[in-house]
């Protein structure tokens, strides 16, 4: 990050932006969708896998296609819906086993 700030006062922080940008972006978001798949293969439950695909298609090709922030916005509100459900998804499955264990004694 601070070479990008060395070479943004030499005025080629468009030019980084340009090349390394989409690729940068395309690669953290298909972390953050691979996370996502790791969680719903164990509760089998592929919803929130396909919001989070979808939020990130939207917000690429808002951000590298159309220059849109309103599509950039809302492939980041898809991206954090699937995650909300990702995470109350799994806290209702422990509370569940939870309460299947407590039964069982």
């Amino acid at each position: 990050m601070a070479w990008i700030g060395v070479f943004g006062s030499f005025e080629a922080s468009n030019w980084l932006s340009d090349i390394w940008g989409t690729p940068l972006a395309a690669v953290l978001l298909t972390l953050a969708v691979g996370a996502m798949a790791l969680r719903a293969r164990h509760r089998q439950d592929w919803t929130p896998v396909k919001i989070s695909i979808l939020g990130a298609a939207v917000l690429l090709i808002g951000k590298c296609r159309f220059d849109s922030l309103l599509l950039v916005y809302a492939g980041l509100v898809l991206m954090i819906v699937a995650c909300a459900w990702s995470s109350r998804a799994n806290r209702f499955q422990n509370v569940a086993l939870d309460r299947g264990h407590h039964l069982s004694q």
